[in-house]
């Protein structure tokens, strides 16, 4: 495949990403767009809003000002809709975290405000800066499909991201005192075991038990 196939793939897999603003999603400018171009550099031109599509959290925006090759793009990230569990989609952590940790992991998107007034947009949200790319989500994408090679690699890059993202010293980005260090992996674990038990069901149970008991034994032994 020529470097210029390759090049529009990726294109075009990125612009499926981004969908009209569902009805009842919309973000309303009247307050929003104000806001933004008082404290968001680079806020200058026509303002176009699109929504990223995917997902199961935060809904999440693409911010345009501008056209062109001088188009200014930022992300904009709010709550879901509805009553929301205590702790959950927590904006200000996320505006904590991502604020920094782009200084030790330089694949995080930075976080450039946090908007606490919930009359902008009926909720906390934070603007951040864009990334480009596409998400992979339950199927290979057609380009990428029948690749084994490329697949591996993809999965290893993966592998490794989360690997890089997990060496990083909290302290060294300001963030020991988040959350609670002591006992971490081993509440991840006990509570994927749960929420797996949990989801059993159907003629394959017994089945995907038998396969997944070594696996959790040998997470918790290690």
């Amino acid at each position: 495949m020529h470097s210029k196939d390759r090049a529009e793939d990726r294109a075009n897999l990125e612009a499926a990403e981004l969908i009209d603003q569902r009805p009842d999603e919309h973000l309303d400018t009247a307050r929003l767009e104000p806001w933004l171009r008082a404290h968001l550099p680079g806020a200058e031109g026509v303002l176009s809003i699109g929504q990223f599509g995917g997902g199961k959290a935060n809904l999440t925006y693409l911010l345009r000002f501008g056209a062109g090759d001088t188009a200014c793009e930022f992300v904009l990230r709010r709550p879901p809709l509805g009553p929301i569990p205590p702790g959950a989609h927590d904006m200000r952590r996320e505006h904590r975290v991502l604020s920094v940790l782009h200084r030790r992991f330089p694949l995080a998107p930075r976080s450039l405000l946090l908007c606490e007034d919930e009359s902008i947009v009926g909720a906390v949200f934070i603007v951040e800066e864009r990334r480009h790319g596409f998400v992979i989500r339950d199927d290979i994408p057609p380009p990428f499909a029948g690749r084994p090679e490329l697949n591996r690699r993809i999965g290893l890059a993966l592998i490794e991201a989360l690997a890089d993202l997990h060496l990083v010293p909290p302290a060294a980005v300001g963030l020991d005192g988040l959350g609670r260090p002591d006992g971490y992996v081993e509440r991840q674990l006990s509570g994927w075991a749960r929420r797996w038990e949990a989801s059993l069901g159907g003629p394959e149970a017994a089945d995907a038990q038998a396969a997944m008991a070594p696996v959790l034994a040998w997470l918790g032994d290690r």
